[in-house]
């Protein structure tokens, strides 16, 4: 896969899917390395990259972090600032993307109604009461 090509896919990497794609893209440009391989390249040169990280990465089953990703591009001789920045940009997006997702889905979860047994107990537990009101520093109220 040519770097142009790369570089129009990590533009529109929205997904933690999308973004794997894009690193099993550019290790397989450089024989195909394997998760062993990276860890060892990392220990040597003082940019850890652990095989969990790496393997969940590649998969797409999570995101990596921003160090982990500067330092698959370093092992894999990405040291191009505008290539560097192409994908530090898809990492922000699958952030942002997820931050929108998780926020949706919380607001989701207010909207549905809600059973009293959150809020009220059947019996109150009269001990857990007499410690609460007995480590309280100002007022107890009930």
């Amino acid at each position: 896969m040519s770097d142009h090509s790369l570089a129009s896919d990590l533009s529109s990497v929205q997904t933690a899917e999308g973004l794997a794609g894009c690193i099993r893209s550019l290790l397989s440009r450089h024989g195909n390395l394997s998760l062993r391989e990276l860890e060892s390249w990392g220990i040597a040169y003082n940019r850890p990259m652990p095989r969990t990280s790496l393997g969940e990465a590649r998969s797409g089953a999570r995101p990596p972090s921003r160090q982990l990703l500067l330092n698959l591009l370093a092992a894999c001789e990405v040291h191009d600032d505008r290539e560097v920045s192409a994908w530090l940009d898809a990492l922000d997006r699958i952030h942002k993307s997820k931050s929108i997702q998780t926020r949706q889905r919380r607001l989701g979860d207010l909207t549905q109604p809600v059973s009293a047994n959150r809020f009220f107990a059947e019996q109150d537990d009269l001990i857990e009461i007499s410690h609460l009101i007995q480590q309280a520093q100002d007022e107890v109220w009930l």
